[in-house]
């Protein structure tokens, strides 16, 4: 009886240890199922759910109640890619690390890694599936890749040559362009060989040296020729590993080539153009002369004929033997200044044909425009016009040709001469001023014409426009050049009350002029 009591206590004592150890295991497992760090499923071999965990029910968006309504495999996004996932399964027993589309309830994606293997649950076969987040991986993985495409695309399409240069200073990888540059197809031709034998042997000893400097961690640009005669610049930028060291040179070339024949092209044409202004501007000045013929022989006969009055007297003086040598000084001194005067009206007319050498020189634009209206006086009072001087006294000098700007002034005079032709007489007045504003000094040409016509202001200084019957249209043009030739400016406007003015405008630093007109 006592053995058989004893026998009963171990029997009750084993039963609830077994109980306590059971209770432990499906506590475990309970709390490995409900974990939070993945989501569980338990499904029978046709894809019934029989159990899933509260981490599952939230990725879906699905209550356990809904999920076990569903048919599982409506939740796959690829219904073959699970296929091939539950073949690998029911042939080796155990499918791991599968990635997988769900499609949530809420129809947005859910990327899975799914790992499953086949249990015994319940005396049946089932399915015990892990499915982890990894959307957001995915989705970098993504963008990453599209990324990586869109570079590769502008590396790839980009009209400079892109590569990549390693520590011994060997071609890694290069772009289309690159490729087209060097004149190879593939770039299998270019990997691997040395940069420095696309680089002409008298540029290779400096481009080395900026290589080096690369490696050193800087950055550098810098022009080279290649081996077959082309021009090119080229920027390079080092690249760092992970622990912060150079590990290669990233390069950019641009072909120069066609830039610099362009640029060649550029200065044949400018010199050509700077030519042609030249001869427009002699031209100018021959027409200018050709106005002023007229009046050419009334200026020298004055003078000329002064000159024979002089001899003339002094021819009587010497016949009548005068012990009186004061008036033969008087006549001499007369007759010296004379000819002085018609040499001076002759080498004017001279500088308008033909310009000579550039000369600047310090002057004030005041002597400029009395020594212009003097000479132009005579032409002015036969045709009744009033000159009016109002110049200021205090003008710096200005570095200038002389002969360049008073080629201007002749030019905006005889316009405004020109235009108070069908002014009455006693209206007829051009008035000079000059002035000191600030930085510059500025002379203006007022008449009280006919005025400019509105709706050609604009062209005024346009090569042969001009508003004149059987001009060239060219005076205004040259008298721009000049003016921008000493860093000044000319601009033309009409009066409130009738005619025009042209105002120039002289900066009081100016730089040496790059040609001769």
């Amino acid at each position: 009886m006592d053995t058989l009591e004893l026998t009963y206590d171990q029997l009750q004592s084993r039963l609830a240890e077994a109980e306590r150890r059971q209770q432990e295991s499906e506590y475990k497992y309970r709390s490995l199922f409900d974990n939070r760090v993945a989501g569980i499923s338990i499904t029978d071999v046709s894809g019934r759910l029989m159990e899933a965990n509260e981490t599952l029910c939230d990725l879906l968006g699905y209550s356990l109640k809904e999920l076990r309504q569903l048919n599982v495999g409506l939740l796959y996004a690829r219904p073959k890619k699970r296929e091939e996932f539950l073949e690998v399964l029911f042939r080796d027993g155990t499918a791991r690390d599968f990635l997988l589309e769900l499609i949530r309830k809420s129809g947005k994606p859910l990327w899975a890694s799914f790992s499953s293997a086949v249990i015994k649950w319940q005396g049946k076969d089932a399915i015990v599936t892990t499915i982890i987040d990894v959307t957001e991986r995915k989705l970098a993985e993504e963008f990453l890749k599209c990324s990586e495409q869109k570079y590769r695309t502008l590396v790839e399409t980009s009209p400079y040559s892109i590569h990549q240069i390693d520590i011994e200073g060997r071609i890694m990888s290069m772009n289309r362009a690159g490729l087209e540059m060097l004149g190879v197809a593939d770039e299998s031709a270019v990997v691997g060989l040395p940069y420095l034998e696309a680089v002409c042997k008298e540029d290779q000893e400096r481009v080395s040296r900026l290589l080096e400097d690369g490696f050193s961690g800087s950055s550098r640009d810098f022009d080279f020729r290649s081996t077959g005669g082309l021009d090119f610049c080229s920027t390079i930028v080092p690249k760092f590993d992970s622990q912060g060291k150079v590990d290669r040179l990233l390069g950019i070339t641009q072909d120069l080539t066609d830039h610099k024949r362009n640029q060649l092209k550029l200065v044949a044409v400018e010199k050509e153009l700077q030519q042609k202004e030249a001869e427009i501007s002699k031209v100018s000045r021959l027409s200018t002369l050709g106005e002023l013929t007229s009046g050419i022989a009334h200026e020298l006969n004055q003078p000329l004929t002064a000159i024979a009055n002089y001899v003339e007297a002094i021819k009587d003086i010497v016949q009548l033997e005068s012990r009186d040598t004061n008036d033969l000084h008087e006549i001499l001194s007369n007759l010296g200044n004379t000819t002085f005067r018609t040499s001076a009206i002759i080498s004017r007319l001279r500088g308008l044909i033909q310009k000579a050498s550039l000369h600047r020189t310090a002057m004030n634009l005041n002597e400029l425009a009395e020594e212009l209206m003097e000479f132009r006086m005579p032409w002015l009072e036969r045709s009744h016009i009033q000159i009016r001087l109002e110049l200021s006294e205090d003008l710096p000098l200005l570095v200038i040709d002389p002969i360049q700007i008073q080629q201007v002034l002749l030019n905006l005079v005889n316009n405004a001469q020109e235009a108070m032709e069908s002014t009455m007489e006693d209206r007829r007045v051009m008035t000079i001023r000059t002035r000191h504003v600030d930085e510059s000094v500025e002379l203006s040409i007022t008449d009280s014409g006919r005025g400019l016509p509105a709706e050609n202001v604009g062209r005024l200084f346009d090569y042969f426009f001009t508003t004149t019957p059987g001009g060239l249209g060219v005076g205004l043009q040259v008298c721009r050049t000049i003016m921008e030739a000493h860093q000044g400016s000319v601009v033309a406007q009409n009066n409130p009350a009738g005619g025009a003015t042209f105002l120039l405008s002289f900066p009081l630093k100016t730089r040496e002029a790059s040609y001769v007109l």
